[in-house]
């Protein structure tokens, strides 16, 4: 199987060393100093504990330069989707399957929905439209990733992850057996993978912490350890998953009611710094649009109450403003007051 992994980051690299070690023709596309390692050595390394290993990937900076690939694993930042949807379609067939690996409330989320939705609730995630007229809703298989890695040097990942596992489903909830293979290589590559219909919920219940966790940690700079060590602060990520989840069984998901064992996870691990709080420190486009922004109008649209929600979500959108990040307006941050 032709697999490309298009954004070979920490997640991404973990996942093209491990596929390409499971007997996978692994090609990346990755720019930027990693980038360029890749390319020079022809392999990626990761580490996981005390062992070390690498695996023969090829690196491109234009995915022009690939053949037609049967798997896509799209790994970029949200923001950067609509700029290389031309890009999938050109490196894809029709029957290809391109899986997006990424956290947030995807563009095709509405689609098919139990609980019909305004369209504008999702136009912020795909501005224009160029995501929906360009790829096919066939092609399309959402992904939620458990997995914990670094870029520790350019061409090095390390994994902390004792377990390392992946939800994957069709935006219908049906599976096929192309699907049921995709699985199967993930699972050989190491990874706990499960193909399930209700990928939304899975979607839902991982966006919870980051809604919870991420974007308290991003407004105050703090890792995610002294604040739900903090009473007070531990107290607006429960209020922030507690309306997130009220919100979501709202939209018919079945959800845990697992906050409070989901925040006591990080009392004793020092040292998370949720990707959200890294892409402020960094000047990087962040994913509010797809995360708290659309939590917060889902919320309006259903006439769900979610005060905490509306609150943090206008904070953070400001401090985006306020940072004066790239494509701020493009990735559809600004946006209409919200009544909470």
């Amino acid at each position: 199987m032709k697999v490309c992994v298009y954004g070979a980051g920490a997640i991404g690299g973990s996942l093209a060393v491990r596929l390409s070690r499971a007997g996978a023709s692994v090609s990346v596309v990755a720019r930027g100093a990693h980038g360029q390692a890749m390319r020079q050595s022809g392999t990626a390394s990761l580490i996981a504990g005390d062992n070390r290993v690498s695996a023969a990937v090829h690196c491109v900076t234009d995915p022009a330069e690939l053949p037609k690939q049967d798997l896509v694993l799209v790994t970029v930042k949200v923001p950067a989707l609509p700029d290389i949807a031309d890009a999938l379609v050109a490196m894809t067939t029709p029957s290809s399957r391109i899986v997006f690996v990424m956290n947030g409330i995807p563009w095709w989320f509405g689609q098919k929905l139990s609980v019909p939705l305004p369209d504008a609730v999702f136009e912020p995630l795909d501005p224009g439209g160029k995501l929906r007229r360009t790829l096919l809703i066939d092609q399309i298989v959402g992904g939620v990733i458990y997995s914990s890695n670094t870029v520790i040097e350019p061409g090095i990942i390390r994994s902390t992850s004792p377990r390392n596992w992946i939800f994957l489903g069709k935006p219908d909830g049906s599976s096929d057996p192309q699907l049921e293979e995709i699985a199967a290589l993930l699972n050989c590559a190491g990874y706990d993978a499960t193909v399930t219909p209700m990928i939304r919920r899975e979607i839902w219940v991982k966006m919870l912490m980051v809604i919870g966790g991420s974007t308290v940690s991003a407004l105050t700079g703090c890792e995610l350890q002294p604040l739900v060590n903090d009473p007070p602060s531990r107290k607006i990520m429960d209020s922030l998953m507690r309306e997130g989840a009220e919100i979501g069984r709202a939209l018919g998901f079945d959800l845990p009611d697992d906050i409070d064992e989901r925040l006591g996870y990080y009392e004793d691990k020092p040292g998370v710094q949720p990707s959200l709080l890294q892409d402020f420190t960094l000047g990087r486009p962040v994913e509010l649009p797809s995360g708290i922004l659309a939590f917060s109008a889902i919320a309006v649209a259903l006439g769900k109450p979610a005060p905490t929600i509306h609150t943090v979500a206008t904070l953070l959108r400001m401090k985006a403003v306020g940072a004066k990040l790239d494509r701020v307006a493009a990735s559809g941050l600004v946006k209409p007051e919200i009544n909470a």
